[in-house]
């Protein structure tokens, strides 16, 4: 569940079967049916702690490659780096970054707000002034067979250190290496 500015709250993620909602001061009833049996389930609202949503990134090439940073929510702070590191409160903040056009980057942002958890990792690759998609190893701008082949001739090399733009896309499940487990 996540708070909507006062409006209510919507569901993050997946709930199975037909549900409702309704609020009752601090009381959240809600109702979901599994093959046409109801059950009913309260939580206390004051006693969630939500999770600031993963930050909204719009990336504009100019002179150089700016990354604008929104939330879905007012309020929260961005954290970012552009050398992969993971993002946090003490790394450089701000709603916009600036990268050359001719460098490598894997940027790594997070949102902050005080009263909620900080968000999941946002990962932007930029490589040679394109946007590189997580998992397009050979960035031909999809995520298909060549990208296969291309990740087990990394895996072939067992453990490949990050060197290049073409290995962070080929990370995928973000470790700093290409290993077995980018292949699950």
């Amino acid at each position: 569940l996540f708070p909507m500015n006062g409006k209510g709250y919507r569901v993050l993620g997946d709930l199975y079967g037909a549900y409702s909602f309704r609020t009752n001061n601090d009381i959240l009833q809600y109702v979901v049916y599994t093959e046409n049996t109801p059950k009913f389930y309260e939580i206390k609202l004051s006693a969630i702690v939500f999770n600031v949503p993963k930050p909204v990134c719009t990336v504009n090439f100019g002179t150089n490659i700016k990354i604008t940073l929104n939330s879905e929510i007012s309020g929260a702070t961005f954290y970012y780096t552009t050398d992969g590191s993971v993002p946090s409160t003490a790394s450089k903040s701000g709603n916009q970054i600036s990268v050359s056009k001719s460098g490598n980057y894997r940027v790594k942002v997070i949102a902050v707000k005080n009263g909620y958890n900080n968000s999941d990792i946002k990962t932007i690759l930029i490589c040679n002034g394109k946007q590189v998609s997580v998992g397009d190893a050979v960035n031909d701008g999809y995520i298909n067979s060549k990208d296969v082949i291309k990740l087990n001739q990394y895996l072939a090399k067992w453990n490949v250190e990050m060197n290049g733009i073409e290995n962070y896309a080929a990370d995928i499940i973000d470790d700093g290496y290409i290993n077995s487990k980018d292949s699950i």
